[in-house]
């Protein structure tokens, strides 16, 4: 999502980078908003892990259509929102449920994982973009790529070996 929104803004709005910042800018005020609430939560349940997703995948639902610019930073600040509200709680998650004697394997690899797959999101989006008449394959990649994962998400939340005994 983070490569195709410059795109967006030269292609569909005939803008350039100032526009490409106020979209950037408005995921990066939404993780923000979202890590605040976060930060100020009681407690984290699995539920909060799936609603987040899931409004991850529904904040990249309206990128789909021609809208004006005004609303293209509003679902991408409310995906923002959303992405600081999860990544929270997997990071407690992957920490609290990894037994000690393996946790410093399991959070290096994890976040070796996530590092590394940046890079490579971004050159396929590049690559992508580049063939692409338009930006909205990218979208559609994008929007796949939430659904599948609040899918997986709240399928692993229902299944029975997922609950942590108090």
């Amino acid at each position: 999502m983070m490569a195709t929104l410059p795109v967006l803004a030269f292609r569909r709005y005939g803008s350039g980078a100032r526009l490409a910042g106020w979209f950037l800018a408005s995921y990066g005020a939404g993780s923000v908003v979202g890590g605040l609430l976060s930060s100020r939560a009681k407690g984290s349940s699995d539920r909060t892990a799936t609603l987040a997703v899931a409004g991850m995948a529904a904040a990249t639902l309206p990128l789909l259509f021609a809208l004006p610019a005004w609303a293209v930073a509003v679902a991408v600040g409310a995906n923002g929102v959303c992405s600081g509200l999860f990544f929270p709680w997997f990071f407690a998650a992957v920490t609290l449920r990894t037994p000690r004697e393996s946790r410093a394997t399991v959070m290096t690899s994890a976040m070796t994982a996530i590092s590394s797959t940046g890079p490579l999101g971004f050159l396929g989006a590049g690559l992508l973009l580049q063939q692409a008449a338009s930006p909205m394959v990218g979208f559609v990649l994008v929007v796949a790529a939430f659904t599948v994962g609040a899918v997986v998400v709240a399928a692993a939340q229902l299944s029975p070996s997922s609950r942590v005994p108090a």
